[in-house]
């Protein structure tokens, strides 16, 4: 990002040219009159300054990468390319025809579903055209159900504060400008003089000339000290206003979180409860679940068991074991929860090979519980649109649950998008899905320090799109690095065993992430 550059999304003709998007986005929901999903009216919605913002860090981030940023927690929409992103024939609206020829998923419809959302009320609009924005033009908006700071604005209130901004600096450009002419001015009069004086005295005149001239040189050497200075205190005063704003977004985003955990639990609207800590006969157990509207999340305990789990893999000794290994409590532990179960040998698989079927399975039951136990494996219908989801296998319910909350996006091959349920997954990719999965469900915001990630040996082996994810994983205690010789290492490419996806899903789970 490069803040107030031309073509970038801070540059103030982008900076106008975003209210008139919000403007637009406003006549589509006027003439879509009402949500789709509730069949609720659908009003205006208006500007909030911190939305501006992270529509900016989004758009300028997807100028340069295909795809959603998802730096910050906000329902987001991006294009690239067109001249209008809100079109009904090639933009975002384009998806209103596939949501009424009955596909309803996420994946396919969610530009659409956002600008037609009743619950968001707030947006922020962000255009980027600078050099190098991939097809020329890329455009993002980004929405959220609450208000962050302390006021929100129609676009004509928008449109006049930056026209305040705009008329002050030109006033001060104009003050410049007249102050430059008074100096000319009375440099052309000390010329004159000089020149006079020069003429009455011969006999200096080649003296004078001489220190004229040198002035002349030191005058001009020194105009451009002066003005490199002057651009160095323009961006180091561009520099403080971006982490000034940086900080009041999150004290913004820290107070809302705080308000939201604080309200009533009247006020919320609980989502699906998920076991966090089975029950046992001597130990009451843990469910929790979120808020479908602010993602706040809530506990209950559960009764003791009548009996204790007595799951036992032949080929997993237990914790207490004298051959237990790293991974016997982990195994167990998601074994108690149900979330992994053995093959029809009565084996676990420790070292097999985790497909991407099994770990949407392994996190299907996590987060929808009893709907999971109870949703049939036969007449289960591919809903996820992607060519490769058959109809009635293990995984279909899974896939169809973790494409439409966004928990798995499916991978781009030869230009189609495809979800590969027999496929591998590396511990990057499996990061990325963790962290997606603590975002959408659970609320948590993803706001990483990558000089966690700097720190790891092969850092540089992680792909750019998983940066974020994985020095997020990192930090949070939900992998812990793979120990070589006593050094850690990310080992972001290697394919992951069943024993360590139930390794970092508890993980996940005790760290509060998911």
């Amino acid at each position: 990002m490069s803040i107030g550059a031309a073509g970038d999304s801070t540059s103030l003709d982008n900076l106008k040219a975003a209210s008139n998007w919000v403007r637009t986005c406003n006549q589509v929901r006027a003439s879509e009159k009402t949500d789709p999903t509730s069949g609720n009216a659908l009003g205006d919605l208006l500007i909030d300054p911190y939305l501006v913002a992270v529509a900016e860090v989004h758009t300028d981030w997807s100028a340069q990468n295909i795809g959603h940023a998802q730096i910050f927690s906000t329902y987001e929409n991006v294009a690239w390319g067109q001249s209008n992103p809100f079109s009904y024939a090639n933009g975002w609206m384009e998806e209103k025809e596939i949501y009424e020829s009955g596909d309803h998923s996420f994946s396919n419809t969610g530009h659409y579903l956002n600008i037609c959302n009743a619950n968001l009320k707030y947006t922020g609009f962000a255009v980027c055209n600078k050099s190098g924005t991939l097809y020329g033009i890329c455009y993002g908006q980004d929405f959220m159900t609450y208000l962050t700071g302390s006021k929100a604005y129609t676009p004509d209130e928008w449109d006049a504060k930056i026209s305040e901004y705009e008329s002050s600096m030109t006033q001060a450009i104009n003050a410049y400008n007249s102050a430059v002419s008074a100096l000319n001015s009375a440099t052309a009069t000390t010329q004159q003089a000089q020149s006079n004086l020069t003429s009455a005295q011969n006999k200096v005149t080649t003296c004078q000339n001489a220190v004229t001239a040198d002035n002349q040189k030191l005058t001009e050497a020194s105009n451009k000290v002066d003005s490199t200075w002057s651009e160095q205190d323009q961006a180091n005063t561009a520099l403080s206003k971006a982490q000034i704003a940086e900080s009041q977004a999150k004290a913004s985003y820290e107070s809302a979180v705080y308000y939201l955990n604080n309200l009533p639990d009247s006020a919320h609207e609980w989502g699906t409860w998920r076991t966090v800590k089975a029950p046992t006969t001597t130990e009451e157990g843990t469910q929790k679940a979120n808020c479908v509207s602010c993602g706040v999340a809530t506990t209950r305990t559960t009764e003791k068991a009548a009996q204790d789990d007595t799951t036992v893999f032949p080929d997993v000794p237990t914790a207490d074991a004298e051959d237990h290994t790293w991974y016997s409590s982990c195994v167990y532990a998601a074994a108690d929860l149900g979330l992994v179960k053995g093959y029809s040998t009565g084996n676990f698989g420790p070292a097999d090979t985790l497909t991407r079927g099994q770990a949407a399975v392994i996190l299907w039951r996590f987060f929808e519980g009893e709907n999971a136990a109870k949703a049939s494996v036969e007449g289960s219908v591919n809903q996820t649109g992607m060519a490769d989801v058959l109809d009635g296998q293990y995984y279909t319910n899974a896939a169809n649950w973790a494409t439409s909350v966004g928990v798995i996006n499916g991978k781009g091959v030869d230009g189609s998008r495809l979800f590969d349920p027999n496929g591998t997954i590396t511990r990057q990719e499996l990061c990325v899905i963790i962290a997606n999965a603590a975002a959408k469900l659970n609320g948590q915001y993803l706001d990483a320090d990558e000089d966690t990630l700097a720190k790891m040996p092969d850092a540089g082996d992680v792909s750019n799109w998983a940066t974020n994810n994985v020095s997020w994983c990192l930090e949070n205690g939900i992998i812990n690095g793979a120990d070589v010789n006593g050094t850690k290492y990310v080992q972001p490419q290697k394919t992951v065993t069943r024993a360590e996806m139930a390794a970092i899903l508890t993980n996940a789970i005790n760290q509060n992430s998911i």
